[in-house]
């Protein structure tokens, strides 16, 4: 079933062994982040311990999501606000087009601290 065949849990005899589904959730979302970006962008090193440990191959050892999502916010608290508003870049692009494409995210960027924007959005209070 699924697409990820990469979880620990369903490797060799345990298949067909009853799992703790929200652990093997964890999983999921922890090696995707690590395959879609962790590994093509840089500059996303800060996520490292809290991947490493959403995919850690015993699942009691992995957060639940609940404190995965709380790391996770701890973690952005303790970004400084230029990491925060720093543009992806892809391990493959190549100087020049990291040019042209910086200098079009510092123009962005300018217009969004003048305008006071957020770097990261927060839904309306309810």
């Amino acid at each position: 079933m699924g697409g990820d065949k990469t979880v620990p849990e369903f490797q060799g005899d345990g298949y067909d062994k009853a799992s703790d589904p929200f652990a093997t959730d964890v999983y999921y979302l922890g090696n995707r982040f690590r395959e879609e970006f962790l590994k093509k962008f840089k500059g996303l090193e800060f996520a490292d311990e809290l991947v490493t440990a959403m995919v850690a191959d015993d699942p009691q050892k992995r957060p639940t999501a609940d404190e995965a999502a709380k790391r996770f916010a701890v973690i952005q608290r303790k970004l400084p606000w230029w990491k925060r508003r720093q543009r992806l870049v892809s391990r493959k692009e190549g100087p020049i087009l990291r040019g042209f494409r910086g200098i079009g995210h510092i123009i962005r960027t300018t217009a969004y601290v003048l305008l006071r924007l957020p770097a990261v959005p927060t839904p309306p209070a309810s």
